[in-house]
């Protein structure tokens, strides 16, 4: 048996010595010495245990930063059920929601539809519906303008009837439409005393 292992020690030795040689390094001198020592011992059954703790406590760390990695989740929005002119549509999504900038919605199917409380029509399934108008923010500088996309009653804070703001809707006659800028999203700018319903979007 002395014998035997000696021999098989040498050779392990051998090979650890020309992987060695061949990756360059003094990593393997230990696995030459081990290679060429006694055969290793058994661990014992307090050995296994404390390696079965250790790996068991990793394992509890790597779970415990799996549920820290964020989600990919959709923002919520909708379009309001009520009504309102335009110096109160600010304050009009309620909790965990703000009016929304039309670029903030403008991708839809990056977005949820929210329902409820937004308002549905008879074919909108999860989604919003078409050919309703709505408020919405235009990331342009606070203006009553007649022009669509720059009126916007003054960001929000008047009602006067000569102030215009902008309303847009999802497009709901699709046949023979010639596209247009902010595509498949159709504006309009009504006075600012106009009762018009609110796009919101989550916080």
């Amino acid at each position: 048996m002395g014998k035997e292992w000696a021999t098989k020690s040498d050779a392990g030795a051998r090979i650890a010595f020309l992987i060695g040689s061949l990756l360059g390094g003094s990593a393997f001198t230990g696995l030459v010495e081990a290679a060429s020592g006694p055969p290793p011992e058994s661990p014992t059954h307090q050995e296994i245990l404390r390696q079965i703790d250790k790996l068991s406590q990793q394992i509890d760390t790597l779970q415990g930063l799996i549920t820290q990695i964020p989600t990919a989740t959709h923002k919520r929005y909708f379009l309001s059920t009520g009504t309102t002119d335009g110096d109160i549509a600010t304050d009009f999504c309620g909790s965990g929601f703000h009016m929304a900038s039309l670029w903030e919605i403008f991708q839809t199917a990056a977005l949820k539809y929210d329902t409820p409380p937004g308002q549905t029509a008879g074919d909108s399934g999860q989604g919003p519906p078409s050919g309703v108008p709505g408020w919405v923010r235009t990331g342009a500088s606070s203006s009553g303008s007649l022009q669509p996309g720059q009126g916007n009653c003054a960001a929000y804070t008047t009602n006067n009837s000569s102030a215009h703001g902008t309303s847009v809707r999802l497009e709901d006659i699709w046949a023979n439409q010639e596209p247009y800028v902010i595509s498949p999203w159709h504006t309009s700018n009504p006075a600012c005393n106009a009762e018009y319903p609110v796009w919101c979007v989550e916080d």
